[in-house]
């Protein structure tokens, strides 16, 4: 498996957004009521924000793509990573890593991944709704100009990240791994 850090090197550098935090939240004694009568967790058990940390290097095989997309700040992240032939995501949410799948997809279609994906981690009551915009395409990719993630918990409570980043197939076949 050949790492794609040619393609994704240095694509947020320079940008300067902060992470916009939202709260979407039903007044406690009510969500609480809620939560007793569905049998859902109560909102007081569910952490409002999201510790979002840093992904590890991400690999492809031959004939795969991968989104790669980074924290829009002046020292960027490498916080999501889609793998489009299994149409699954992964991020680090509050120190885990935790493997997303696929529910929706809209928009434009390019390098195997859509411009509007939704992904879920029902385990975690967690929600990712990513909007994305394609930049420059360049050999075995694409620029991705700007973006958002919104993370949404089973609470109601949300955040929004600008992301940049690039898509990158893997096109080398026969590379001794």
């Amino acid at each position: 498996m050949t790492l794609i850090r040619h393609a994704i090197a240095g694509l947020a550098a320079g940008a300067v957004i902060a992470l916009m935090p939202g709260c979407a939240n039903a007044p406690a004694d009510d969500a609480a009521a809620a939560a007793e009568l569905s049998g859902a967790t109560p909102a007081a058990d569910i952490p409002d924000g999201f510790d979002i940390g840093q992904l590890p290097a991400q690999e492809l095989r031959p004939g795969e793509c991968g989104l790669f997309l980074f924290v829009a700040r002046p020292t960027p992240r490498f916080v999501f990573f889609s793998n489009a032939a299994k149409a699954t995501a992964l991020m680090n949410l509050d120190g885990e890593l935790v493997r997303l799948a696929r529910s929706e997809t809209a928009g434009e279609v390019f390098d195997q991944q859509y411009s509007e994906q939704v992904f879920i981690a029902p385990a975690q009551g967690i929600e990712a709704k990513l909007s994305i915009r394609r930049g420059r395409k360049s050999t075995g990719g694409s620029r991705i100009d700007g973006g958002s993630i919104r993370l949404i918990r089973e609470n109601g409570w949300n955040m929004v990240l600008p992301v940049a980043g690039a898509t990158a197939c893997e096109t080398r076949q026969g590379i001794d791994r």
